[in-house]
Order: structure tokens, then sequence, then C-alpha cells
């Protein structure tokens, strides 16, 4: 029997508010915490064994003790709910955990949206970097789909809820012999594989998931209704997304495999392999003649940025790189670099101290950095700039922007690229290449992305010959920047 508004639990510590949903597993409430000054809401979970019997409650308590301790462990980590406490009221169990104010993925996975493959490929990366951190702790999700994964509104970062593993107090029953039986089919309908289904979970039951996931976004089709071949009971999925990377497609196929021991084996590995993929966007495309923004106005890369932001200061620009922050953390020595701070607040970023912000500003550029002068011979000053542009009157995605850029860009210039990478939890893009300006030879490093309808870029400048010196600056300025 569900707990109606109102409805206090352990000593009044706790009113529930509304009932967030559940099944014969358990339910699970919004709440508030009364002796807290400010009555911040909680999620609340109550858990009944299906048997109340003593033996069984015994067996279940232990189950749930457990069970509080594994919470408790994965609770560190900043993207799965903290476990505040846990109670025992009327035979059944309690987890009072954080509430994580957003939208659960499923608003973003859904047949009404087409995720591009830099979005799939971000949202992969987004997912199993969180997940990494479960399975090294030796725990198996056993319950990944959207509705259980939400889009935290504070920074919107993806957060991991409703661990499956409570579903077997709740399910706890005991055999003839006296010992713990359990409902084996924990997981959810088109995201838990067969040896799950069978109630043999392993850590790759949960890849098999994310892939589901992946897959559902890049099809628009809902996992549980996409079809099996019918002689070697695989996902059947390509046909629904001709077009996409087959390099991607490789690697959602190895981790939807039927049998376990074709899938990747470990979240690193699917890490490692996204690392190794190539985007086809990153290839010219000859046959394909249309004129990108940095086409209009000439082909020496510094001056086509600095004429179109001064014409059109609407029309786009190219990020930067903190989606790195996402996989690497600001390490640099604090003695040797200073904070920038925009004047609206914008972006902030870090810097080396013997560099200088260049007095010089041109339409649409927030800030330049320079290099300071080593010596009389050294004519060319490394710097990096920032810069934004106004999409509203002229929206662009960010693929629309990535294709027409490195097509006009490899018309002239050779380009290599990292894997797509995340900017605050929105997929960017990294291109490097390399070419003259007035009688250098220079390599330019831009990464561009799109938030809220404005593009901005970090473009990084240097003598081609001394790149792989001052590469490592530049990463740790592009670490530390942050798009408010």
């Amino acid at each position: 029997m569900q707990l109606t508004p109102g409805t206090k639990l352990d000593h009044e510590r706790y009113e529930i508010s509304s009932h967030l949903g559940g099944s014969g597993f358990g339910q699970t409430y919004l709440a508030k915490a009364l002796r807290l000054a400010s009555k911040p809401t909680r999620v609340i979970k109550q858990i009944k064994p299906q048997a109340s019997d003593q033996q069984t409650f015994d067996e279940a308590k232990k189950l749930f003790d457990e069970q509080v301790t594994v919470l408790e462990d994965l609770g560190q980590h900043p993207q799965i709910p903290n476990l505040f406490e846990q109670f025992v009221e009327n035979q059944a169990f309690y987890l009072v955990q954080e509430f994580i104010e957003g939208e659960e993925l499923s608003k973003e996975v859904t047949p009404n949206k087409l995720f591009s493959e830099a979005e799939v490929i971000a949202l992969l990366r987004e997912i199993l970097e969180v997940l990494a951190f479960v399975h090294q702790k030796g725990v198996i999700h056993c319950h990944l789909k959207p509705s259980n994964i939400i889009r935290r509104e504070t920074d919107k970062k993806i957060v991991l809820i409703d661990f499956g593993g409570v579903k077997k107090i709740s399910t706890l029953c005991l055999n003839s012999q006296g010992k713990p039986n359990f409902n084996p089919a924990v997981g959810a309908d088109g995201y838990m594989p067969s040896e799950q289904a069978q109630g043999n979970p392993d850590f790759c039951s949960d890849i098999y998931a994310v892939g589901m996931i992946c897959i559902e976004a890049i099809t628009r089709v809902p996992a549980n209704k996409i079809d099996e071949n019918p002689i070697t009971h695989e996902v059947r999925w390509r046909d629904l997304a001709p077009n996409i990377n087959g390099q991607l497609a490789d690697i959602l196929d190895k981790m939807v495999c039927r049998f376990p021991e074709h899938r990747y084996k470990s979240v690193e590995e699917v890490l490692e392999a996204l690392k190794k993929l190539k985007n086809p966007l990153y290839k010219a495309r000859q046959s394909r003649k249309k004129k990108s923004i940095f086409g209009i106005m000439g082909r020496d890369p510094v001056n086509r940025l600095n004429q179109i932001f001064g014409i059109l200061a609407a029309l786009f620009v190219v990020l930067g790189i903190p989606g790195l922050i996402n996989i690497f953390h600001w390490n640099s020595p604090a003695e040797n670099f200073k904070s920038y701070n925009s004047p609206n607040g914008e972006i902030s970023i870090k810097y080396p101290k013997e560099w200088t912000e260049d007095p010089k500003s041109d339409p649409g550029t927030i800030v330049t950095f320079m290099s300071r002068k080593e010596n009389n011979a050294d004519k060319f000053l490394e710097n990096l700039n920032i810069k934004v542009a106004d999409l509203s009157t002229q929206p662009m995605t960010l693929t629309e922007l990535t294709e027409l850029n490195i097509n006009q860009i490899s018309e002239s210039y050779s380009v290599t690229s990292d894997p797509i990478i995340l900017v605050n939890n929105l997929p960017a893009y990294k291109a490097v290449y390399s070419g003259k300006e007035g009688s250098n030879n220079v390599t330019w490093l831009v990464v561009w992305t799109i938030k809220e309808n404005k593009a901005y870029t970090m473009t990084f400048e240097v003598e081609a010959d001394k790149y792989q010196e001052f590469q490592k600056t530049a990463d740790d300025m592009i670490k530390s920047w942050q798009i408010k």
C-alpha cells in the first residue's frame, strides 16, 4: 500500500510530499526533512520483502545492511546520489537519498530527437566515465536505462540513480530448505542482456545496457522495439541508422553482442576504443563544394576568423576544449599561472604568469593571451585567443558547423584531430592543422562547440617546430577554461 502525502516517517523526521513511482519491488517518494532548518527535499525508497515471516525479514535485513554499505561507498562520487541515512519501520526498509534536480535522460532520448554521432559519442563517454567508478567498486548497476539517468540541472552532468541491487531485498523469499531465493529478472526490458535475465549479471551486462541506450538515441527506436536477427539473435539495428560512422557502429555492436564473452570486458576497453575513433567529419569531402564561414574571406585562418567575426558576429565560432575538463583534472602548478575572468563572467581561464593579455581586439574576441618575447630573434609570439558569436539570428548545429569548417580547412591544409571531446558536458570538435602565416610555418589548434545559441572557440597559434614544446601549455590552459 502506497504512502500518502503528509505521512510522517522515522519518528516524524520525514514527511512524504509525493509518490514518484514504483512496482512490486518497492516504492519511491519525495519527502521533506523536517528537522533540518531549510526542510530540504529528499528521495525516500521504501523496500518491503514479499514474505513477512521473521526468518525472511532477518535475511532481508542482512541484505539491506550490505546494500547500505554499497550505496554509502558509491555516494562518494559526485555523479551518484549521496545516501544520507537508513531506517527500518513497520517491517519495511527505508533509504534516504539525495534529491537530484534535473530531467531524466528519457526526456532527451526520445523518438522525436535524432542524436548526431557527436552527441552519441559524448553521451557514451559521460555515462561510461561514471560507470567506470561503479565497476571499480565491484558493483554492477543492473538497472541502467534512460529513466535511471538524470541530467542534473545545476551543471548538466549525468547522474546515475536507482541501483538495481536493492531489488534483491524486496524479492527475497526462502526456498523449501530455508535458503534465500531471488527473482532473477532484475533489469529493464530492452536494456537487459540474456545472462542478466537468467540471474547471472556481469560487468559487461551494464555495458550492454549503455550500448542499447546509445543505439536508441541514434535510431530513435525504443530499445525494446529493436528487432533481433532470427538466426543469431544479435540486435539488428544498423539498417535503422544507415549513415552512421562504421567505426562507431562496430563499437556499439560489440557492446551489445548477445554472448557476454564477445563484448568488451570492461568500461575502460570501451573508452579506449572511443579514443581511437576517427570521425568521418574530419575527412575532406571533395565532392561537396559548399563554402564554410572560414572560406568567405580568403584562406589565411587567422585573418579569416578576424574578418568573419567582424562582419558576421552572429554566425559562429569555434570552441574550446574544456571537455577535456571532464577527462583530466587541472593540475598545473598554481604559482605558474594566474586567473582571468571575463568582465561579464561568461568565461574564466588560467594562463601562464609570464604571458600578457593582448590589448588589441577585434569583433567577437573575448581575450587574447600572448607569450613573452624570448630574445631579439624571436619574431613570432605564441598566442591563444577565445572568441564568441551569437547564432540566434542564423541557427546552426554543431555538426553542420563542423562539417563546413572541416571541409573548407581540408581544401588547403592537412587536418589531424583528436576524438570528439566534451566542453562543459557539451560535445566539441578539436582540429590541428599547419600552414604559412607570412614567412612563418605555423600550427593552429582549434576547438569549437555551441552552447545556448552561442558558438565559442579557443585557438592556439604557435610556430610549427615549437608545437610539441608548447602543447602542454596549451593543454593546461584548455583544461582550466570554463564557460559559465
